[in-house]
C-alpha cells in the first residue's frame, strides 16, 4: 500500500489475506463489503496464479472479514487455499 493513499476495509482485507497464506499468488476477482451501523463485513475472492485448473489444490480461495468501528475483529477462510 502506498503512503498517503486512504485504506479502504477491503484493502485491509486483501492485505490480511496475502499475508494469512503468502505463499499463494492469487488475482483478486470480486470484493464486496456491506456496512450495518458500525459493522462492516468485507468479501474477498480471488483466482490463484499458481495453481493449474483441476489441479489439486484449490484454484478459488475467499476469505470474509468483519470490522466493529474500523477494528478488524473477525478473519475467516470461506474457501481455503489447502485442501
Amino acid at each position: 500500500m502506498q503512503p498517503g493513499v486512504p485504506v479502504t476495509n477491503i484493502d485491509r482485507c486483501i492485505d490480511f489475506m496475502l499475508n494469512a497464506y503468502p505463499d499463494a499468488r492469487f488475482d483478486v476477482t470480486n470484493k464486496r463489503a456491506t456496512t450495518h451501523s458500525n459493522e462492516s463485513i468485507v468479501d474477498i475472492q480471488g483466482t490463484r496464479n499458481d495453481v493449474p485448473a483441476g489441479g489439486k489444490m484449490p484454484r478459488i480461495i475467499a476469505v470474509q472479514c468483519r470490522f466493529e468501528s474500523g477494528v478488524m475483529a473477525e478473519f475467516h477462510w470461506t474457501s481455503a487455499p489447502l485442501p
